[in-house]
């Protein structure tokens, strides 16, 4: 059965072990999926927020996404 309880910005950063400030930019940068509630309250679905994480863990492992020439 998939989880479908949301989390807030805080639950989700705790959980996920990152930065509440990291999670919240990444959201609003499209890079995280999220649902807003309003135009301030930001809820999280765990298992897609991880996925996005791996997506992005594995852009960054195959060099996508550098902007510094490495």
């Amino acid at each position: 059965m998939a989880n479908k309880q949301l989390l807030n910005l805080y639950e989700c950063a705790d959980r996920l072990q990152v930065p509440v400030k990291w999670l919240k930019e990444a959201a609003i940068a499209g890079r995280i999926p999220c649902l807003w509630l309003g135009k301030r309250k930001l809820r999280f679905n765990l298992i897609a927020t991880k996925n996005a994480l791996l997506k992005l863990a594995a852009k960054r492992a195959d060099g996508e996404g550098q902007t510094d020439g490495r």
